[in-house]
């Protein structure tokens, strides 16, 4: 984290600008004098801006600062909304009425390590036995995760951005489908 501090110029009462751009942050602070300030931030998916005295804004960006660091979010790796991250997404035939497995048995059928995998067989299941042809969103997995006896993940959107960068999930407008590799990876066979 950055911490930077704009003070008065006694040689130039005009307002002045910083912008700075690292590493998917965007900050935008204005100072007009110092009991004003007009302040911008966005940090991956998350935003703030708060015009105003400097004390109020400054304390509303610490309770903003406050809600991050708490959030199960890591804001710098989250894709920009709309944007597909990583192998395209493969077709899952949805599997019959009556061949349709529970989430526990399917996943015992399987050799998975670790949680990245896990995440990947959960996302696979609930396209082909739940529906969910065009992914499903973190919290439904974290969701579904509950319904097994697989202790969950400490950080698992973490967990599924891995996943991705494995090759084994597809991310787009945040919902996650598993990919051609993944499906191989966790030993599910359409045919």
């Amino acid at each position: 984290m950055h911490t930077g501090t704009l003070g008065p110029d006694e040689d130039d009462a005009d307002a002045r600008s910083i912008a700075a751009v690292r590493s998917g942050c965007h900050l935008v602070l204005v100072a007009e004098s110092t009991e004003q300030l007009d302040l911008t931030i966005t940090l991956g998916a998350a935003s703030f801006a708060g015009t105003g005295p400097a004390e109020q804004v400054m304390a509303a960006l610490e309770r903003f600062s406050d809600l991050i660091a708490s959030a199960d979010i890591d804001v710098l790796d989250e894709p920009p909304a709309g944007e597909a991250q990583g192998e395209p997404a493969a077709d899952v035939e949805p599997a019959p009425p009556g061949e349709k497995e529970v989430l526990p048995v399917f996943l015992k059928g399987r050799t998975l390590k670790g949680n990245i995998e896990t995440a990947a067989a959960i996302v696979a299941w609930a396209q082909k036995h739940d529906g969910k042809a065009d992914g499903i969103k973190p919290a439904d997995v974290a969701t579904y995760w509950r319904g097994t006896n697989i202790k969950e993940p400490g950080n698992l959107r973490r967990d599924l951005r891995s996943a991705v960068k494995a090759g084994l999930l597809h991310s787009s407008n945040g919902q996650y489908t598993v990919t051609g590799f993944g499906k191989k990876t966790i030993g599910l066979d359409d045919a």
